[in-house]
């Protein structure tokens, strides 16, 4: 609803005689709502679905609340969250239907972040270039035809050269979430390059958090846009299928992959009895008829980058921010007690601060000056800033690469196996005795 604090007003309990609503939704949860500080007349809307909505407020009247649903001009979703089945239930890391806890805009007001509750955090871009995948449905049957020849890839430069062999070598230590990280930091460099796509893809497989399966198929998806003969592309694609659950339509993928690419019936064995066995075992898999919003995986605008670690599941207003002189930093709270701290480009995680004795809700900067300001369930408001004086145990900083895997690793597993009911376990306050009355640095 829209007010004018110049003018009194008054209106019945129910407030259907009023007409000052601006904007109605079918959610009758909304969570957060910001403005575009460059361009006023966007309105951001993060509601109780995993979709973020940008409104034009020149486009929009007052009228009752009785009226039609308002259209948003942009509506931003990770593709992911549009495959999945609305008659699934055997997916237990998607009980509840994720929902956006905290949307804002960047300074520039050219890129959007959604914090999503139960999932990750998102980065959009505001010109909406980025589109979602549309995954072919499998009643189609792709014609068998010869493969194409596979490109030669470009030589990487030394530094990117040397940082794709640190990202092989953390991959071979199974340390997936820092291979991800150093790969999309080559890609930030050489973002054409198809070894660099395959190598992402491989390492978010292997990591599976929610939303790397869908995050390998984009790369898949990107590395067979610059040649569609790349054979590890190829398979990268099918597995990623697999992993998303379109198991018949990998089993078909990889029926046309032993065509085109004979001499891997060996290697592939394992593989293809994984499918064939899902396929036995599972529930029927996603279809086009029964996804959520379906109309959106043409119209949706997809994410830029994703940041990943904390856990966002027992608020309802967790919060993330842009923050650094270039905003080239990404913070958010945790549910962990944590403050988490990402590269904006490459989606690392660079440092983790123990921020609250529960859960960490609120972050926010200093729209100038080098200050941050936290909350969470306790009864204070905490400070940061690079020259704080006080410092102690409560309040220590994560930067060991190997503490940062742990705590995210964790951070996952208690974001897979939450179920609602865990929230009763958390105090709603701290005592006196437990909380931290200062500022800290």
């Amino acid at each position: 609803r829209q007010f004018d604090i110049r003018e009194g007003h008054t209106c019945s309990s129910s407030g259907d005689g009023c007409a000052n609503t601006l904007i109605k939704l079918d959610s009758e949860s909304i969570k957060c709502i910001n403005s575009n500080p460059t361009r006023t007349h966007l309105l951001c809307v993060g509601a109780g679905d995993e979709v973020a909505r940008v409104y034009d407020r020149r486009m929009l009247t007052l009228s009752h609340s009785t009226c039609e649903r308002t259209v948003p001009v942009q509506e931003f979703v990770p593709g992911h969250l549009l495959y999945r089945n609305t008659s699934q239930t055997d997916d237990h890391r998607y009980l509840t239907v994720p929902s956006i806890t905290w949307c804002t805009f960047d300074p520039t007001g050219r890129n959007l972040l959604a914090n999503m509750g139960g999932e990750q955090i998102y980065l959009y871009d505001m010109s909406g270039t980025t589109r979602i995948i549309e995954i072919p449905s499998a009643e189609k049957e792709e014609e068998c035809s010869p493969p194409q020849a596979m490109r030669t890839p470009e030589p990487l430069d030394k530094k990117t050269e040397a940082l794709k062999d640190h990202g092989n070598n953390l991959y071979k230590q199974h340390l997936f979430d820092r291979a991800v990280a150093v790969y999309t930091e080559c890609l930030a460099r050489c973002p054409d390059s198809v070894i660099l796509l395959n190598n992402r893809a491989q390492a978010l497989l292997k990591r599976n958090w929610k939303g790397d399966q869908y995050a390998a198929l984009r790369d898949a998806t990107a590395a067979l846009l610059i040649d569609p003969g790349n054979e590890k592309a190829n398979f990268r694609q099918i597995q990623s299928y697999h992993a998303m659950e379109f198991n018949v339509l990998a089993q078909q993928k990889l029926n046309l992959f032993r065509t085109r690419y004979p001499g891997n019936d060996k290697s592939l064995k394992s593989f293809s009895e994984e499918i064939a066995s899902a396929l036995e075992e599972r529930d029927p898999e996603p279809q086009h008829s029964t996804l959520r919003r379906p109309e959106l995986i043409k119209s949706g605008i997809d994410y830029e980058q994703r940041f990943a670690g904390h856990c966002n599941c027992k608020t309802d207003i967790k919060e993330a921010n842009f923050f650094g002189p270039s905003q080239e930093y990404i913070l958010a709270g945790s549910d962990d007690k944590h403050i988490f701290v990402w590269d904006r480009t490459s989606g690392g995680i660079l440092k983790i601060y123990r921020g609250d004795a529960t859960l960490v809700n609120c972050v926010q900067p200093h729209p100038t000056l080098p200050f941050l300001a936290t909350s969470g369930l306790e009864r204070v408001v905490k400070l940061w800033s690079p020259g704080a004086s006080q410092k102690d145990e409560d309040h220590q900083c994560a930067e060991d690469p190997e503490i940062l895997d742990k705590i995210a690793a964790d951070n996952q597993v208690e974001q897979d196996d939450w179920f609602p009911l865990d929230f009763l376990t958390v105090p709603y306050y701290s005592s006196d005795s437990d909380s931290d009355q200062g500022s800290t640095g």
